[in-house]
């Protein structure tokens, strides 16, 4: 049988046709499983991700996007994924871990991945990687996190929720800010 307890907050289809869920989920076809499941359709079954968020107050897995590369980005309320400490972002690609360069001081609420695998995230944190940087940010593969530079929006005044791009790469945003510049 397929069962899954928890709340599923963001699922994502992989290239080859693997399903991921994240959320407030704590078990999988009867197996614990804090955050993150995968689905596998052909066999009708869950199965683990080779770890689980750490236990402690609210863990949760808000939001994921596919690198270029195959690199799975992970963003939420989380200070650890297997042992590993990665707060609130982390990367997955068969083994988790966090991003060169550091993470955020706070939740991160959505990721969007550019062609070219910049990471774009917004949330409630006020710095990446020690960088102050509130609310909305960037990450490029070779490791360095800042605010968006050259992007129209460089800084909001308060917590941005949601971003898509869109395919010329364009970064549109939204939350609960007045202003942004």
């Amino acid at each position: 049988g397929t069962s899954l307890v928890g709340t599923v907050d963001e699922i994502l289809v992989a290239p080859n046709g693997t399903v991921f869920a994240g959320g407030r989920i704590t078990s999988a076809d009867g197996t614990v499983s804090r955050g993150l499941v995968q689905y596998f359709p052909p066999t009708n079954r869950f199965g683990s991700m080779g770890g689980t968020l750490t236990p402690g107050a609210v863990q949760s897995v808000r939001t994921m996007s596919w690198s270029p590369w195959g690199s799975l980005y992970i963003g939420g309320d989380f200070t650890a994924i297997s042992g590993t400490s990665t707060r609130f972002l982390a990367q997955w690609n068969g083994n988790y871990g966090s991003l060169i360069g550091g993470t955020a001081s706070g939740e991160v609420y959505d990721v969007g991945v550019s062609p070219l695998g910049t990471l774009f995230l917004v949330g409630n944190w006020t710095a990446l990687a020690g960088t102050t940087s509130p609310f909305i940010g960037q990450w490029v593969p070779s490791g360095a996190f800042g605010s968006l530079v050259g992007q129209a929006a460089g800084t909001v005044n308060d917590i941005a929720e949601t971003l898509t791009l869109s395919r010329d790469s364009r970064l549109y945003f939204a939350g609960l800010f007045g202003s942004a510049g």
